[in-house]
């Protein structure tokens, strides 16, 4: 279904079946994916691979987009951890807060600015679909009661054909392509349950003991 996804799925990249993910990976890497889009509308760039002038522009978004959540909601989002052991200051705890606190959540769709492209579409309305759609898959990923896979995969289908229809540029990294692609079809296997008791999570609380 590679051309009915219009890029949603693409060739595979692993030679063996995916039958669960990272709950917290997913949080982090889709909350990455969404500041990328932040920092790029903001900076005027759709080119997804940026040339040197255009990685100087966003990097001036970036700083820009970063003050402004931090003034609205007190989050410190994707900057060097100044604890010293590498990593950002973006969490799983700020990941949830972003995507499943309505109010952090619309701070962040409020950054994408109000430019209606050539096919009539807000960028800010599609991406807030995109985000909103996003943090409902990973609360049906993460939970551990039944889930309906259809439903879930029509979720999954809809608002990314229009991001990508939107801004035809734009790119689904591996690990955002796993969410959309591939999340209903691994809770279907679950007993379309969610994948929260498959998670990996308590274990990695305990890395920093570890270390």
């Amino acid at each position: 279904d590679y051309d009915e996804r219009m890029g949603l799925t693409q060739n595979p990249i692993t030679s063996f079946d995916v039958h669960t993910f990272p709950i917290l990976h997913a949080l982090l890497r889709g909350l990455d994916y969404c500041l990328k889009i932040i920092y790029k509308l903001n900076a005027g760039v759709t080119a997804w691979k940026e040339n040197q002038q255009q990685a100087a522009r966003v990097d001036v978004a970036k700083k820009r987009v970063r003050e402004l959540i931090k003034e609205k909601t007190g989050m410190i989002i994707d900057r060097p951890d100044s604890v010293g052991a590498g990593g950002t200051t973006t969490t799983g705890n700020i990941a949830r807060k972003c995507f499943f606190d309505a109010k952090n959540r619309q701070v962040l769709i409020d950054c994408v600015p109000l430019k209606i492209r050539s096919d009539g579409e807000c960028d800010r309305q599609v991406f807030g679909e995109f985000m909103t759609n996003f943090s409902v898959i990973l609360r049906a990923i993460s939970s551990k009661q039944t889930v309906n896979t259809e439903q879930l995969d029509q979720l999954c289908k809809e608002p990314s054909i229009k991001l990508v229809t939107h801004w035809p540029t734009f790119r689904f990294t591996p690990s955002v392509h796993q969410v959309l692609a591939h999340s209903a079809a691994l809770i279907h296997k679950n007993e379309s349950r969610g994948l929260g008791t498959l998670s990996k999570e308590p274990l990695e609380y305990n890395n920093k003991n570890l270390r």
